[in-house]
């Protein structure tokens, strides 16, 4: 069944998506107005019930935190109280329950709170990614540098969180969708990614899929992200972050909506976002599907492996004739990367 799809932006918004040949159509939302009525007010125009789809932290949570107000009137990713766990430290200790191994990890409450004893170098990042984001990612390799970094984070960007820093060796990332409140989880495609831009602890920019099934140690995280899922009652789309080092999986965190390389799954033979549609609209929980080996490639952003002269220019064109899916370019539907091209040459412009 095909799925009429709309795109919700706000007025001073250039998104590539809007570009997309699939798209039915664009509403535009105002910030001076409540979101929550204005996405009441859009759904009550539409013909059937939608999904609501978020792509960020921040849409998620809004969407979560009005969930009365608008489950009359749509459908969305939702669980018992999931907010809680966008928030890593809670996360991780559900993880823990779960059997999940985490980095050693630290949380500081404040700027001025007590950094003796920690075991460097070591990864710092928000709690909360709905408050700072990958803003302050970094690795911080002394006591001295940490405090100086402490000192410029705002306040209202803390609880703040330290991980002892892995030397992985690469990032496994498990796509799936959980249904009926987490009764039922399907994890399909892995994502295994080996080259990151800006750095190797930011966003994977060149990745293949994995079959999960096809390893006993994926098989065994399967079962223990599920039950994640299960203990939050979660009903979505997901992907379940971990880095590798020597033998082990150590888990960072789990992204409650739909992720932006969800697409892989896709091409791996999975339409996930498909398999929700037709849970909220007909109850089905069957995922069918057959497994394909794809590669991934950010095209944009990996190319800044080359600019950086972390790379080669004949390995990075190498690498995009065999990759299979990008991040915004796809050969069915190809204005939404000339859309997004514009967009980034738009903010270049900007900042001059």
């Amino acid at each position: 069944m095909n799925h009429i799809v709309y795109v919700l932006l706000f007025k001073d918004t250039i998104n590539f998506v809007a570009f997309s040949r699939y798209v039915k159509k664009v509403f535009f939302a105002s910030h001076d107005d409540s979101i929550e009525a204005q996405i009441i007010s859009i759904c009550k125009r539409l013909k059937n019930k939608p999904l609501l789809l978020c792509t960020s932290d921040e849409t998620a949570a809004y969407v979560n935190d009005h969930a009365e107000e608008l489950k009359a009137y749509c459908f969305f990713e939702s669980g018992n109280d999931i907010n809680k766990y966008r928030n890593k430290d809670v996360g991780n200790e559900l993880a823990i329950r779960c059997g999940l191994q985490i980095p050693q990890t630290w949380v500081l409450q404040s700027k001025s709170a007590p950094v003796e004893g920690m075991q460097f170098p070591i990864i710092l990042k928000a709690n909360n990614s709905t408050r700072g984001g990958k803003t302050f990612l970094q690795k911080i390799n002394d006591a001295g540098s940490l405090k100086t970094v402490l000192n410029i984070i705002p306040d209202d960007c803390y609880p703040i969180q330290l991980q002892k820093y892995i030397k992985k060796e690469y990032e496994m990332m498990l796509l799936g969708c959980s249904l009926a409140g987490g009764t039922v989880v399907h994890i399909p495609v892995a994502q295994r990614k080996f080259r990151f831009f800006p750095n190797e602890y930011n966003a994977g920019s060149f990745s293949h899929s994995v079959n999960p099934n096809n390893s006993i140690q994926l098989v065994s995280l399967q079962k223990k992200v599920s039950e994640y899922l299960k203990a939050i009652e979660y009903t979505g789309l997901f992907s379940a972050e971990f880095v590798y080092e020597k033998g082990v999986y150590y888990f960072l965190e789990i992204n409650l909506r739909n992720d932006g390389t969800s697409y892989l799954s896709t091409k791996s033979g999975f339409n996930l976002p498909h398999l929700l549609c037709e849970f909220f609209e007909k109850g089905k929980t069957e995922l069918i599907g057959d497994f394909s080996e794809n590669f991934y490639m950010a095209n944009i952003s990996d190319f800044g492996n080359v600019l950086n002269k972390r790379l080669s220019f004949w390995t990075w064109l190498k690498d995009v004739t065999r990759a299979d899916c990008f991040s915004h370019y796809n050969r069915n539907d190809i204005l939404p990367y000339f859309g997004f091209l514009l967009s980034f040459f738009i903010k270049k412009i900007k900042r001059l």
